[in-house]
Formats: C-alpha cells, structure tokens, sequence
C-alpha cells in the first residue's frame, strides 16, 4: 500500500542519493572487503525503504531488462512522490547510468550538509550544484513534507547560540518537550520525531510560512526566513505557490543532474545492491 510515509520516503532519498551524485550507488551493498559506505554515514540516518526501488526495478526488469536504471527509478519515484502529495509533476530528463562502486563512509560525510547548516553552508552547497539563490530557498522547501528526527533536533541546541536564532520561544518549548533532553545519538531521540511543518504529509507552502514566524525544526528552516539573502524569497513562495512550484521544479532538476554518469561511464544494473 502506498502511504504519505513511502511519498516522504522517497523524496527524503533521493535528495540524499543526489548529493554525493545522482548514479544510486547509495543502494550498493559493501564491495569486497569494504566496511564502511556511504549509506554508513551518520548524515544519511533516516533513509529508509531502500528495497522499494529494489521493488520497483524487479518489475521493470520483467518487462524491459537492463533498460532503465536504479539511478532513474530514484528520480522518477522522487518525482511521482512531490507529484503526488500535491506539488508540481516535474519534467525530467532520463538516460542516467547507475555507478559501479559505492564511496566511502568519509566521501559521503564530506558531501552531505549536518544538522546544524547554517545559510552559508546551505547556500554555498546548493550554489556548487549550479543553484541560483532562489532556487536553492526553493529546494529547501521539499521540508514542507514528512518529519525530522529529535537526534537532529537536540544536535541544534548544543549550540550556545541557538536562542539567538530565528525561533518563536513558543516553538522552542514545543520542540524541547517533543525531544526530551536525552543523548542526541541515543535510541530515544532516533525513533522520535516532529512533523516538518503544519502539514506534513501535503506538498504547499506551509514551511515558508513557518521559516517567517521562526518555527523552524532544524537551524536552516529558522535561519532561511531571517537572513536578508533569502528571506524575499521565503516571503514570494509563502504568498505565491505557483513561484514555488516553478523555481522547486528547476532546483530538483538541477539537483538530480548533479554528477551524473552517461554512456559508458556507468551500466544499468539488473539488481539495484549489487554489481552486475
């Protein structure tokens, strides 16, 4: 059955996947005598459901071998995932290869933003993967689906500044209850969590609303609706859902452009975690 956690799910893995390179080599299983991999990175905590894709190219597989890639079936379940909690269908182009190695723990940890990324960080990212700014204030709004885990919420409050952020004092105490004060890496605060926004399980423009009002889970979605950089844009999106639309649909294909292997720089996989 398929569910607003599968469609969170799928978004929250492919931007994932995209960040260290669109080619699905956070499917691969260890190769060889490797230990760690990228899927080992702390960063990457939450991404679950990886043998849905699994899933999803057995079936392509019977019906087309070896024609469409674990790279595209990411994208395109991503996309279908936006599609169908009420954001924009996106247009995107297909073709990718799938990688033959999977990098290294430390790769992935270099590459995927932490918790605590500021607007500096978040802008500088996106901006490396050909972003405009607003573009990169509209990707950050695929925030506007599914939840954020209390591991990545109390990291937030180690730091001594958190109080001068953004955040309506109201939400704080909210946050503070909902993530007791326990170890950030314990078993606890990973299996609780806090809805994104107001809306959780719907694609709109809820988050830009509560980045305005500095309700913001993680120190980015605080941040993003002060910083004189990125608060017009967090202000046009709020008021404007079609601008949001437009400029998410032009991130996510940029995004899920980034790195990509084409020709003979890669292969289709028959089977997504593992190397033909």
């Amino acid at each position: 059955m398929i569910t607003p956690s599968i469609h969170t799910t799928n978004w929250t893995f492919r931007v994932r996947t995209c960040y260290v390179g669109c080619d699905a080599s956070i499917l691969l299983e260890p190769i060889r005598d490797q230990q760690f991999t990228e899927l080992d990175s702390a960063k990457n905590f939450g991404i679950r459901k990886r043998d849905l894709v699994g899933s999803i190219k057995t079936s392509l597989e019977l019906e087309c071998p070896k024609q469409v890639s674990c790279s595209d079936v990411i994208i395109l379940a991503a996309r279908d995932a936006v599609a169908l909690t009420g954001g924009p269908l996106i247009s995107v182009p297909l073709g990718r290869k799938d990688s033959l190695s999977t990098p290294s723990k430390h790769v992935a940890d270099s590459e995927l933003p932490p918790s605590t990324a500021d607007v500096d960080t978040t802008l500088s990212l996106f901006a490396n993967k050909g972003m405009t700014i607003e573009e990169s204030v509209a990707i950050m709004g695929a925030h506007t689906i599914g939840v954020t885990h209390c591991n990545n919420v109390l990291s937030r409050f180690d730091n001594a500044n958190a109080t001068s952020e953004n955040m309506d004092p109201r939400f704080q105490t909210f946050l503070r209850v909902a993530c007791p004060e326990f170890s950030p890496t314990s078993q606890a605060a990973e299996a609780t969590f806090v809805p994104n926004d107001q809306t959780s399980v719907i694609f709109d423009t809820a988050y830009y609303d509560d980045a305005i009002a500095g309700r913001g889970n993680l120190r980015i979605d605080s941040e993003i609706g002060a910083d004189p950089r990125t608060r017009p844009f967090v202000e046009a999106f709020a008021a404007d859902q079609d601008r949001f639309f437009n400029a998410f649909s032009s991130a996510f294909v940029k995004l899920s452009s980034y790195k990509v292997l084409t020709g003979n720089e890669g292969v289709i996989r028959s089977v997504c975690d593992k190397v033909d």
